[in-house]
């Protein structure tokens, strides 16, 4: 719900996530994998194969979708998964296995690109 400022009232509200929320999610499956024996699940703004591809790179078991079905509708997984088996397909995936927590921090030469000097770099370069 949201609050109107006016009236004091409450009025129902819907925000749905937007692909920009799932970066830091992202990152922090990233870090997280490798330091816990923990299932991952990535969920808020996974609404592309890319968001999904990324979150399982970095190591997540599970991505959660909500806002992407709610969008358009269930028949989006599938469109999903085709999209997904056809990435895997053109890099040579056998399995999902073969491509999870491939990019996590813990199996990263450099992992500095989720580290807070990257952050910081980032906003040096924008500001």
């Amino acid at each position: 719900p949201d609050i109107d400022l006016e009236t004091l009232c409450i009025n129902p509200a819907l925000q749905l996530s937007t692909s920009s929320e799932a970066l830091m999610r992202i990152r922090w499956i990233a870090i997280l994998r490798d330091q816990v024996k923990l299932s991952l699940a990535a969920t808020g703004g996974f609404h592309s194969v890319d968001d999904v591809l990324k979150a399982l790179l970095v190591g997540a078991d599970a991505v959660q979708l909500c806002s992407v079905l709610f969008q358009h509708g269930p028949d989006e997984v599938q469109r999903l998964l085709g999209a997904l088996e056809s990435w895997m397909d053109s890099k040579g995936y056998a399995s999902l296995r073969t491509l999870q927590g491939k990019l996590s921090y813990g199996n990263l030469k450099d992992p500095s690109g989720y580290e807070r000097s990257n952050y910081l770099a980032v906003l040096e370069k924008n500001s």
